[in-house]
């Protein structure tokens, strides 16, 4: 089971020049082989008078699907060597548009495949990649006067603790690597002396920031601020497709691990730290 993968971190473009022949790479992260052909159909409007838009394709945490299209060069110079390229830079859900404006001189099969290498090469630098992992989402239940250790002691067990609904009683929305589960429901077992259990609500894929994601969240405008264990705030932008995960939009550190919900007051975020500490920052620009 798949429960780890990279992708671009960014669209992204970048353009190199061959004997006078440009050739510009676009990256665009897509989760569907529509929304693939519509970054090809892009590229055609946006540049009409080019010759040739070559793409390539993979799709899935397993790289299950992979797809290739010369576009009109001679078979196998454009298509499949660009695939090469993302398969060497083990990115998933993502398409390579290369188009090329001939300069004149005829490239041959090598200085096509160079070419067409290459620029998705100078676009994958300038697009980076990040790590998307499966999140197993469960809920737990638990009375006000146990959730605030039974949530503190999970955290120190690693367990990612995605916010707190208050009622009758605490429910807790835990994220936990899949293959990490029976570990929390052992856990859950101990700090409870048996007597409850968290229920699985479901699995999706997330971003890995690096450091587990520590306080509860706070969302502000479709802004989803949140703080990790190694001393950061997180900011998301929650206005895209609630289907995708959301991009990150900005981290700032503030010297100690995130435990409480930050909160925002006068434009400011204010946090309290493991230490003891309150910071307040302000979001950048």
């Amino acid at each position: 089971m798949v429960t780890r993968y990279r992708t671009v971190a960014r669209d992204a473009a970048a353009e190199i020049e061959v004997k006078r022949s440009r050739f510009r790479c676009a990256l665009t992260r897509v989760e569907t082989e529509d929304a693939a052909r519509a970054a090809v159909d892009r590229a055609r409007l946006d540049h009409r008078d080019a010759r040739h838009h070559c793409s390539a394709l993979v799709l899935g945490p397993g790289a299950e699907v992979e797809r290739t299209h010369d576009d009109g060069e001679p078979s196998g110079t454009a298509g499949a060597p660009m695939l090469e390229v993302l398969r060497g830079a083990a990115v998933s859900d993502t398409v390579a548009v290369v188009t090329r404006w001939f300069g004149g001189t005829l490239l041959g099969a090598g200085g096509l495949v160079r070419a067409y290498s290459d620029a998705v090469r100078e676009a994958l630098a300038v697009a980076g990649t990040r790590e998307r992992v499966l999140l197993r989402e469960l809920v737990l239940e638990v009375g006000h006067s146990d959730a605030g250790r039974i949530e503190s002691d999970l955290r120190s067990r690693g367990v990612a603790v995605l916010g707190a609904t208050y009622a009758a009683e605490v429910t807790l929305r835990l994220g936990v690597d899949p293959s990490r589960a029976d570990l929390l429901h052992a856990a859950v077992a101990e700090l409870t002396g048996g007597a409850l259990t968290a229920e699985p609500v479901g699995e999706r894929w997330v971003i890995d920031l690096g450091d587990h994601l520590w306080s509860s969240p706070v969302v502000v405008d479709d802004v989803l601020v949140q703080g990790d264990c190694a001393g950061n705030l997180h900011a998301f932008d929650l206005s895209g497709d609630p289907d995708v995960a959301p991009e990150p939009l900005w981290t700032l550190p503030v010297g100690g691990c995130v435990e409480s919900t930050p909160a925002v007051w006068e434009g400011r975020i204010w946090v309290g730290t493991r230490s003891g500490q309150v910071v307040a920052v302000g979001p950048p620009g």
